[in-house]
């Protein structure tokens, strides 16, 4: 049952499932998910059959990501602001820019084995304050917590602090675009020009892994890169010069409201003084990156990417920085088609 009474039944899941692929769908997984569903059957109420137009090992996986997840017909209009699912918790209260309030639903089916009565999930920003939230008692548990904080909180006995590997990929990503960034030789020599073991340690409290690709540890197929464009300020100097490039070549870094960006940027900015490459930080919040950066209106930005398998992202010319390569298009294409994981893995 969805928490309003109504039947969870195929009819919901077909509804959301060709929601998705809809031509006019804003869905994030639209073309890595619902562009490739040909058809969506539903024989009885509790059978889906999806058919697709080629054969994708990883559709299981994208079937269970947050953009797949299953709306309630009637209500899918009003989602983003009063949501109406199914599981143990409802949703009762949104307050903006403050936090969620979820009550335990009574139309769970084992509603008696919830011991939480109601769950409050915060929104905090500072890390600052999320400190004093959790110091103060009022957040119990805090996810993501910043890596500083994480530090002090693990030397209080009081607390108890988790590490786990994560699908997260810290990069500094480069506007392909713009000249002389559109030169391959120029973006191999910003990548030579950081020592990413230094970054990890000092803005990272060593809390990180250097990995040399889009693609992380946790995820199966993971080729260890790093070594590919190794730290080499006298290599980073000679692809500059070998590019033609007037030094100081003058760069912008613009740096979203997170920890690591506002703290990694002098420390990237140091790094790539070194080798001739001046650069100009402008710290921005989350509004003006998504309205300039996000819309390729950067040179250079330093982002920590979270989505789990998505370096689908680079077969889009269009998408926020811009690369622009046919035989990477092709490879996933192979990768995608693949009718099995292991198969995937040999393209």
């Amino acid at each position: 049952m969805f928490h309003d009474g109504a039947v969870f039944d195929a009819h919901a899941v077909r509804f959301s499932l060709e929601r998705g692929r809809a031509a006019q769908s804003t869905n994030k997984a639209k073309k890595a998910l619902f562009d490739n569903i040909a058809s969506v059957e539903t024989p009885d109420p509790y059978t889906v059959v999806l058919m697709l137009h080629h054969a994708n090992a990883s559709t299981l996986f994208r079937l269970g990501e947050s953009t797949a997840v299953i709306l309630h017909p009637a209500s899918a209009a009003q989602a983003a602001i009063a949501p109406v699912g199914t599981g143990p918790y409802q949703f009762v209260e949104w307050k903006k820019g403050w936090g969620v309030t979820l009550l335990k639903s009574p139309r769970y089916r084992h509603a008696a084995q919830v011991p939480l009565e109601q769950a409050t999930f915060r929104f905090i920003a500072d890390p600052a304050v999320q400190a004093a939230a959790v110091q103060s008692g009022e957040v119990d548990v805090f996810f993501n917590i910043a890596t500083d904080n994480a530090l002090r909180f693990r030397s209080d006995p009081r607390y108890q602090v988790l590490v786990g590997a994560s699908s997260g990929k810290g990069m500094l990503a480069i506007n392909h675009r713009r000249p002389p960034l559109n030169d391959v030789r120029v973006r191999r020599a910003i990548t030579h020009a950081i020592d990413r073991e230094a970054f990890i340690k000092s803005v990272l409290y060593g809390q990180g892994r250097a990995i040399g690709s889009h693609f992380s540890p946790t995820d199966a197929g993971y080729v260890h890169l790093t070594g590919v464009y190794p730290f080499d300020p006298l290599r980073a100097q000679g692809l500059l010069k070998a590019a033609g490039v007037p030094l100081p070549l003058k760069l912008s870094l613009t740096l979203p409201p997170t920890p690591y960006a506002r703290a990694g940027g002098p420390v990237l900015a140091q790094a790539l003084a070194q080798v001739g490459i001046q650069l100009h930080i402008e710290p921005v919040d989350w509004a003006q990156w998504l309205a300039g950066t996000f819309k390729g209106n950067f040179d250079l930005t330093l982002i920590n990417h979270v989505e789990p398998l998505d370096y689908a992202i680079y077969t889009d010319p269009d998408y926020y920085f811009g690369y622009d390569s046919a035989d990477f298009r092709g490879l996933v294409a192979g990768h995608d088609a693949a009718p099995t994981a292991r198969a995937g893995a040999a393209v």
